[in-house]
Formats: structure tokens, C-alpha cells, sequence
């Protein structure tokens, strides 16, 4: 399994710096974005790909215990750590990314009749 995480590990590093924060980030300024912008983008998606990296490793390490009995509560013990403490890691980033993309949005039709 070591070389399983290994693999995990290389792949989501890849996905972050080759993908997004090389080629996702040029395609951005391409389209007209703040070169700072994109790559505030690309951070704030690298803390969501670190955080299912992280989620894919403990999953894998639950799946090297040797009983049933341990695999089922590792699991449910990693299960109830991410729903009362790492959410957040996923909701934060989800949340910056959405107040950094805010201005980019076209006008709400609805909000144009209101100030009329």
C-alpha cells in the first residue's frame, strides 16, 4: 500500500502544479484574468485537491489494518474526524473562491430590476 500512497501522493501533486497552477493559470490570464487573480484561484483549488489527497492516504492507511474489525473502525472513526473537524478545510477554500470569482459574474437580471 506504501506505494499506492506514493502514487496518490505524485498524482494529486501533479494535478496541483502542473494542471492548475501552471497550465489552469495561464488559460485564465489567456481569458482576460488578473494574472494575481488566477493564481489566487489556483491556491485556493490546491487547498481543496490537498485536502482529498489527504482523505485518499487515510482511506488507503484504514485499509492496511489486518481485521475487518479495525478497517470498520478506522473508517468510521477517519468519517466522524471529517465531519466534525476538516469540512471546514474543504468549505473555506469553496467560500474564497467564490468571493474571488463574485466580480467576474455577469449582473443577476433580478438585481437590475430592483434598482430600477
Amino acid at each position: 500500500m506504501i506505494e499506492l500512497e506514493k502514487r496518490i501522493r505524485e498524482f494529486m501533486r501533479e494535478i496541483e502544479y502542473d494542471h492548475i497552477h501552471d497550465q489552469w493559470v495561464a488559460k485564465m490570464v489567456g481569458l482576460g484574468f488578473d494574472k494575481r487573480v488566477a493564481q489566487k484561484i489556483a491556491t485556493e483549488i490546491g487547498h481543496i485537491i490537498e485536502e482529498y489527497e489527504s482523505t485518499l492516504v487515510s482511506i488507503i492507511k484504514q485499509l492496511e489494518k489486518n481485521t475487518i474489525d479495525e478497517i470498520v473502525i478506522g473508517i468510521e472513526d477517519w468519517a466522524t474526524g471529517v465531519k466534525e473537524m476538516r469540512v471546514h478545510e474543504l468549505i473555506d477554500p469553496a467560500q474564497q473562491l467564490q468571493e474571488i470569482l463574485d466580480p467576474y459574474f455577469p449582473p443577476d437580471p433580478d438585481d437590475e430590476e430592483d434598482d430600477t
